[in-house]
């Protein structure tokens, strides 16, 4: 018999996504969970990669609790005007704002497989760095935002 494991990371992503694309401030940017490769619209947030410790399971009563830990990276890609790549940066950081205040003011409730999870969620760490875009030929801006999740199965 084999041991299925469950993750929030999953539903988190869907929440999540589903929530930034509804936020006035991100209208008309490219926004889903997967690198829209030749469809790279020029502005466009996307997820990137999953990182995920799993905690030992702690008693809550007659039950074992488990707590899951990982970081869901978020990629704001944004293009610029031929070698100017500071506008395309500097609005890279104004959609980090829309981020940062979705995943600090929303909680997050998600059902994976029928069990129910609290899921608190903070930005921990930010890096950009400016590229050359031959698809969209220009100076872009590329932001990967990390966020810390921490999510108890109940």
């Amino acid at each position: 018999m084999s041991a299925t494991i469950t993750s929030t990371a999953p539903a988190y992503l869907d929440a999540l996504f589903t929530a930034l694309a509804a936020r006035s401030g991100l209208a008309g940017v490219q926004i889903g969970q997967t690198y829209p490769g030749k469809a790279l619209q020029p502005e466009s947030i996307y997820s990137g990669k999953i990182d995920t410790d799993m905690a030992i399971p702690v008693s809550a009563g007659a039950r074992l609790v488990r707590q899951e830990e990982y970081t869901v990276e978020v990629i704001i890609d944004i293009a610029g005007t031929g070698n100017d790549w500071t506008a395309a940066r500097n609005k890279a950081y104004g959609y980090l704002g829309e981020i940062d205040d979705q995943v600090a003011t929303t909680t997050i409730e998600v059902t994976p497989t029928a069990t129910a999870a609290q899921i608190r969620a903070k930005i921990l760490k930010h890096e950009g760095d400016p590229y050359m875009d031959e698809t969209r030929k220009g100076y872009a801006w590329l932001l990967k935002v990390t966020i810390a999740v921490t999510a108890r199965l109940k």
